[in-house]
């Protein structure tokens, strides 16, 4: 039997870690549906081993053992270095997240340039087929 509080715990731990968004965001990552999740979070059902196997893939941190018999600890201790940087790691990603948003932007402006100059090229061609035109008619009646 998986006791109700270490999902709980799990899933708050998720979350606060940033791992998870929401309950939503949960759902989706261990590909359940929002009705069974949600039963199980407010201890209307009880998770199953299939469910808590779920949650061991997509959460590889979290220790199957843990959270079906209670025994050990919640986060496989190999992972646990890896979470206490998490800060670091999250304001690394929003540095990285604002330079793809000004990269972004930028190549937004570079596009609209090459329509530009690609229209002023075809302006500058229509005009260099109009002078040679020109050049030819003068030259034939030069000819004459």
């Amino acid at each position: 039997m998986v006791e109700l509080e270490r999902i709980k715990q799990a899933f708050d731990y998720l979350k606060s870690n940033k791992l998870i968004r929401n309950q939503q965001d949960f759902v989706e990552r261990i590909n359940s549906d929002r009705s069974t999740v949600s039963q199980i979070l407010n201890g209307k059902k009880e998770a199953n081993i299939l469910f808590v196997h779920k949650m061991k893939q997509s959460f590889e941190m979290l220790s199957e053992d843990w959270l079906i018999e209670g025994s050990g600890e919640m986060i496989i201790q190999k992972y646990i270095s890896t979470f206490t940087t998490s800060e670091i790691d999250n304001n690394e990603l929003l540095t990285l997240k604002k330079e793809i948003k000004d990269m972004e932007i930028q190549l937004n402006n570079q596009e609209k340039t090459i329509l530009v100059m690609e229209k002023y090229i075809k302006t500058l061609e229509r005009e260099n087929e109009r002078l040679e035109k020109g050049m030819e008619g003068a030259v034939g009646v030069r000819a004459v």
